[in-house]
């Protein structure tokens, strides 16, 4: 019931979403009254089970106050799990929130330690030929090196791997990062990953390569809501037109698509 709720509230279900999608307070499982009907091990269990699903929710939304508060939860308990799948999908999107958090919030350990987790966590998966861990490993990669190459490889190490979801965070974590350091004048050198400032004389006017850095965020984050779409992701794709106008630019028959894959999505969840 917990992840056909999370379903149900990352494609917008209309009659079985929660009314925040961040939240689990939907028809189906509800967080609060499920957790009271629970004591003991179970409770703990249950517990620990929902602030992954938020955790990862609040990946997807990019709710960074979210990420910090489910990562603070997690921290109390043991990081590796008998169930291989419920470990990966822990670690996968704590080791993502890590590395997200600390740029909006202060350093206090806690992000250091699931990053460093994570990490060697997918790293040693890789060494031994696991498929499923090097679209991770490069997801984490990415975030914490930040240049574009790295997150071009991401994406496609992702895309080759039917990940939508994950090449859809890595877009717009990729735009959202590009977008700030347009706004900022900061521009990078792809290759290595460094940067440099470039002080304007003319602050109302940008120079041509501040212009041209300035616009390489929208083809990934346009990139990102055809990914979030092509998922399924009503809600995700919604909040990305409404923060960025040029992405609610969608001509009629794209849209129709859209439209059609979540309905189609709606029925199956």
């Amino acid at each position: 019931l917990l992840l056909r709720q999370v379903c149900y509230n990352i494609s917008g279900n209309k009659l079985k979403s929660s009314a925040d999608p961040l939240t689990l307070t939907g028809p189906v499982f509800n967080e609060t009254e499920a957790l009271a009907k629970c004591e003991g091990a179970t409770l703990k269990s249950l517990k620990r089970d929902t602030t992954v699903m938020r955790l990862y929710l609040a990946v997807i939304f990019n709710d960074i106050d979210l990420m910090e508060q489910m990562l603070f939860e997690l921290d109390g308990i043991p990081a590796y799990d008998n169930l291989v799948g419920r470990q990966h999908l822990r670690l996968t999107f704590a080791g993502i929130a890590a590395l997200l958090v600390p740029k909006y919030k202060k350093n206090d350990g806690v992000h250091e330690k699931w990053a460093s987790i994570t990490i060697k966590f997918f790293e040693k998966l890789a060494k031994v030929g696991s498929p499923n861990a090097k679209p991770v490993l490069m997801c984490l990669h990415a975030l914490e090196t930040r240049s574009v190459v790295s997150f071009d490889a991401a994406i496609a190490v992702c895309s080759e791997a039917g990940l939508v979801h994950l090449a859809a965070v890595m877009n717009e974590q990729c735009g959202l990062w590009l977008y700030e350091r347009s706004r900022t004048g900061e521009l990078e050198d792809e290759r290595r990953g460094c940067t440099m400032w470039l002080p304007s004389t003319e602050p109302k006017h940008q120079s041509e390569a501040a212009l041209d850095h300035g616009q390489k965020h929208r083809a990934y984050l346009k990139s990102a809501l055809n990914n979030y779409q092509m998922w399924g992701a009503a809600p995700k794709a919604k909040q990305l037109e409404e923060r960025f106008a040029f992405l609610a630019k969608t001509d009629s028959s794209t849209r129709w698509k859209r439209d059609a894959q979540m309905q189609a999505v709606e029925e199956l969840v």
